[in-house]
């Protein structure tokens, strides 16, 4: 087990696999992520805004009278411009020090499940549905739709 601890992120990471079993990730509660390997082992838990959780764990001094109200300061939140060079794993970079910087940037993990395209019979499924939404009663109306959230996607700006 290797334990390691980012100040400059202020992330910790918690390593129960040697580097190099990882496959993905998912976030199971904000800034709790959990590193699963190839078949779904749990291999790390990285906690993120370490300092803030210990502090939410303080005592918080009682009201000087009944009527005062006392709260714990809210962390500030702020979302820096970045590039795409910002966005991307650094090498070097531990997965926990990488994701800590993407939500420092106001982002945040997400994974989907999307189709395989290189599985037997994906072409013959994907035009089974492109002909079942195309003979839909709604067809022009989810056509309009699509080109309208599409305008300005493949036109060079």
């Amino acid at each position: 087990m290797d334990t390691h601890y980012d100040p400059e992120v202020d992330a910790l990471y918690v390593r129960f696999a040697p580097p190099g079993a990882y496959v993905e990730s998912q976030e199971v509660a904000p800034g709790i992520v959990l590193d699963f390997d190839a078949t779904g082992q749990v291999i790390a838990i990285e906690v993120l805004n370490v300092r803030a959780r210990e502090a939410a764990h303080t005592t918080v001094p009682a009201p000087a009278s009944p009527h005062e109200r006392v709260s714990a300061p809210e962390p500030p939140v702020t979302a820096p411009e970045r590039s795409l060079s910002d966005t991307q794993q650094q090498p070097g970079e531990t997965e926990a020090a990488f994701h800590a910087r993407m939500r420092a940037q106001g982002l945040r993990l997400l994974q989907i499940w999307v189709p395989d395209t290189t599985r037997p019979g994906f072409a013959e499924e994907a035009r089974r549905s492109a002909l079942a939404v195309n003979r839909s009663l709604h067809a022009a109306e989810d056509q309009a739709f699509i080109d309208s959230i599409s305008e300005g996607l493949s036109e060079k700006e």
